[in-house]
């Protein structure tokens, strides 16, 4: 009998702890602006898969404007119109910071979280987040204004997902890629990498029309490259990389 009740009170305690790790990966937090204010900054931080919502009630036609300053490369927020399946704004493929005219009323979704590499890793992100709403122009409501609706990937693994690691692939005989210092054919370059080496993927984004990816070489050196001479690689595949 005793041994029963023991096994019970271990069930209920691990569901208990189940519930507070889903409750915490998922949070949800109300965003309130001070008295007078058009606006906010939260301080915040996450760790691994975590996820934090921020939610926000505003009206058609006016402005919402949002800035993400963090301290880890792979901190990112998604922009959710209320009942949309897809995001409205995806930071790691546009970036992290923008503005908006809100097209329908209704409560707007950020939700800040870490890409699945570095949530893999067990990261942790330190970010304010910087949250104004305005009332827009009367009548402003082109299309243009509008970031184009983006899908929502897990963890957001940069335009449209993606993979842990990447193989270089598609150069010439003896050519070499240059791994740059920003996202810019004109960027200084700090190494060089061949076809066949496996690169720590860190997300990608659009610069003038190309894609362009954050990674890290074998030998710890993170940069941007083209990424065009990029091919998934399963980690069954993966060689010994720095950790």
């Amino acid at each position: 009998m005793r041994k029963m009740l023991s096994r019970l009170g271990f069930v209920a305690f691990a569901a208990l702890m189940m519930t507070s790790f889903t409750a915490q990966a998922q949070s949800r937090v109300d965003v309130k602006f001070p008295r007078g204010s058009s606006g906010t900054t939260i301080d915040g931080s996450i760790r691994g898969d975590q996820t934090i919502s921020y939610r926000l009630r505003v009206s058609a036609g006016q402005r919402m404007s949002i800035q993400l300053d963090t301290d880890n490369a792979s901190n990112y927020f998604n922009v959710s119109a209320p009942g949309a399946s897809e995001a409205l704004y995806n930071s790691s493929i546009n970036g992290n910071s923008t503005s908006f005219v809100v097209p329908s009323s209704g409560t707007y979704a950020i939700s800040v979280y870490l890409m699945r590499n570095a949530a893999r890793r067990n990261e942790t992100a330190h970010y304010q987040l910087t949250v104004s709403v305005e009332n827009a122009a009367a009548q402003v409501h082109s299309p243009a204004a509008l970031p184009a609706p983006v899908a929502a990937p897990h963890h957001a693994d940069g335009l449209d997902g993606g993979p842990d690691l990447w193989k270089v692939a598609g150069l010439g005989r003896d050519d070499l890629l240059n791994v740059r210092t920003a996202a810019a054919a004109d960027a200084g370059a700090i190494a060089t990498v061949r076809n066949g080496d496996v690169l720590r993927n860190f997300g990608c984004t659009m610069t003038a029309g190309a894609r362009w990816c954050q990674i890290e070489t074998a030998q710890g050196q993170r940069g941007w490259v083209a990424g065009r001479y990029l091919q998934e690689l399963s980690r069954q595949a993966m060689p010994a990389l720095r950790p």
